[in-house]
């Protein structure tokens, strides 16, 4: 373990990457500060940069396919929109603009390394027919569907789920023009797939306040974005990982992306970050 003290040099403002060592409970820690008057919130997320091999088990990846035919000019055609390598917590959201009528939503996963018979794929999708101005067509509300794949023992022959998405015109906001798409993939993670972690703190005169992100290696992917409305002066990251397996190199590399921001989701300002502890 190395302990920066205060007058550790700064890094550049907006990213910063590090490696999280192979020990059980290895911590990196840095003090995030926020200059005052602008700040509202602090904007951070972070991603596992690791190599492949890097301490990686098999995968269970989900890939999502939505496609519509049209018509323009008494010509058809297909309009698509393909997610790939979801892995197991991750998250898409997307819009297909193709108008009214039946959406073809198809779920398959490929790409998937663990062969295991035992193992299934589960997943929710999330669809809102909309019109030009993300108001509500018909169907009125969301609608979510969710379904489980088994897992297939051939990785070039991979299992799929299908199912439709119907959008329709209504009489208050008018015509559907696109769909909405919010695709998870809740396949529960093997227990020995490392699971990397931060944690966002920020002190303030009434109370503490905390939030917690997550991100798996192998999609090449940040995790989502993460907001603690602390306002200005010095937040506390704190990065760590989960599912420690001995048999496995489990050191991290890892990039985090953050951002100083006003109350409208705008740049307050250059962020300065310190690392406290390297682990």
């Amino acid at each position: 373990m190395m302990l920066l003290g205060v007058d550790a040099a700064v890094a550049d403002a907006g990213l910063f990457s590090q490696s999280l060592g192979n020990v059980i409970g290895a911590t990196d820690s840095y003090r995030i500060s926020c200059p005052a008057n602008q700040t509202d919130h602090l904007n951070f997320k972070i991603k596992d940069t690791t190599p492949a091999g890097g301490g990686e088990t098999p995968s269970m990846l989900l890939n999502i396919h939505v496609k519509k035919k049209v018509k323009v000019n008494k010509q058809s055609f297909f309009v698509t929109q393909d997610e790939p390598a979801v892995a197991p917590g991750g998250q898409r959201e997307f819009y297909v603009e193709a108008g009214k009528g039946s959406y073809k939503i198809s779920v398959d996963t490929a790409g998937t390394t663990d062969t295991s018979k035992q193992k299934k794929h589960t997943f929710s999708v999330e669809t809102h027919c909309l019109n030009d101005a993300d108001e509500f067509t018909k169907p009125a509300i969301p609608k979510v569907k969710k379904k489980t794949i088994k897992n297939s023992t051939n990785p070039l022959r991979p299992k799929k789920a299908s199912m439709t998405a119907s959008c329709g015109k209504s009489k208050t906001s008018g015509e559907t023009t696109q769909l909405y798409v919010k695709f998870t993939n809740t396949t529960n993670a093997d227990p020995s797939r490392v699971v990397l972690n931060a944690q966002v703190l920020k002190d303030t005169p009434d109370t503490g306040m905390a939030t917690n992100l997550t991100d798996g290696n192998g999609d090449d992917a940040y995790s989502g974005d993460a907001n603690l409305k602390g306002g200005s002066g010095d937040y506390t990251v704190l990065v760590n990982s989960t599912a420690f397996d001995s048999q496995q190199n489990n050191a991290r590399d890892y990039t985090m992306e953050y951002r100083c921001e006003n109350s409208a989701n705008e740049d307050a300002g250059s962020a300065e970050i310190v690392q406290i502890q390297n682990e």
